[in-house]
């Protein structure tokens, strides 16, 4: 199964390239933000991690063409905000965690776009003290 953990992130992979991927790995601490047009070729991926950066900003609709995306690893980031939309489209995605953000505010329907047919298992969110809705 092809797989891609991205440990130098300088040397950039063509669209035509990175199609077939399933899985993308990123742990070096250096994402800031996530943007529609990081994911718009990777039609066919599956497992997302990006734990352990410094994420504070997820663009809405960042993951849109993610459509088999099954599981979305997003812990221990910067996460402050869950706007509308930021997870629309992830109609097949089973986990996703959250755990270790800063997570002051979640908009009221954030996660009802996710999975429309009741297949998310599991939503990791920090916990209750660390976070206000």
């Amino acid at each position: 199964s092809p797989s891609c953990q991205r440990s130098c992130p300088g040397v950039p992979l063509p669209a035509s390239a990175i199609s077939w991927l399933w899985e993308v790995s990123h742990y070096l601490a250096l994402l800031q933000e996530l943007y529609y047009r990081n994911f718009q070729h990777f039609e066919n991926l599956q497992k997302l991690s990006f734990q352990n950066n410094n994420i504070s900003y997820i663009e809405m609709g960042a993951f849109r063409s993610l459509t088999r995306l099954r599981q979305l690893h997003l812990q221990n980031n910067h996460l402050l905000n869950l706007h509308n939309g930021v997870f629309s489209m992830l109609q097949h995605l089973e986990v996703l965690n959250l755990e270790g953000n800063r997570i002051k505010t979640i908009a009221p329907v954030v996660f009802t776009s996710l999975n429309p047919f009741g297949k998310v298992s599991k939503i990791e969110t920090p916990k209750p003290n660390e976070t206000s809705v």
